[in-house]
């Protein structure tokens, strides 16, 4: 899959949410990628540009620099993605010193179990810990449990999935 927002326009219109999308379908497809080269396949540097430092870093810093809006959509957008649980840092852990102290090194990012096992639909990233589960675990220790406080409930698990925290305790206080 080769994930590309095209235009300038594309990348200043996109939402973090959008983006986010976006990401999660690119991390379905390829289980585990470089941010900085996921980066550089969202927004390419135009051509004639010349960079102070050469390679990927040189590269990163110039469209955090002059990208800048769409640079912390994206950071923005992964952030989302690891508090949700989809994605997360993969860990290496070396010994520097060839003694006793270690130093942890992060490495490309992956796709959760989770993440896996999430999936997008009607724009909305329906999680592993879907609210239905969570209602109807509720159900087996209430088995009397009124339909419409099921309601009230399972809808505040999704609004609080979504980021939407007021909604969320606004449905949680009605339950």
């Amino acid at each position: 899959m080769n994930v590309k927002l095209s235009t300038e326009q594309e990348r200043e219109q996109i939402s973090v949410e959008e983006l986010m999308r976006l990401l999660l379908y690119y991390f379905k497809e390829i289980h585990e990628v470089s941010v900085p080269n996921l980066l550089l396949q969202l927004c390419p540097i135009p051509d004639g540009i010349i960079l102070r430092e050469s390679g990927t870093k040189g590269k990163v810093d110039w469209i955090i620099k002059n990208r800048s809006a769409f640079a912390m959509k994206f950071f923005e957008a992964i952030a989302l993605l690891q508090r949700r649980g989809l994605i997360a840092h993969k860990i290496y852990i070396r010994n520097t010193t060839g003694g006793l102290q270690n130093e942890i090194w992060p490495l490309p990012l992956f796709l959760t179990s989770v993440g896996q096992q999430s999936i997008v639909e009607d724009d909305i990233i329906l999680l592993v810990d879907d609210a239905e589960k969570i209602v109807q675990s509720v159900r087996d220790e209430v088995p009397n449990l009124d339909s419409t406080v099921a309601d009230f409930y399972r809808e505040s698990i999704r609004a609080c999935q979504e980021g939407l925290l007021l909604s969320s305790c606004i449905c949680l206080g009605a339950a």
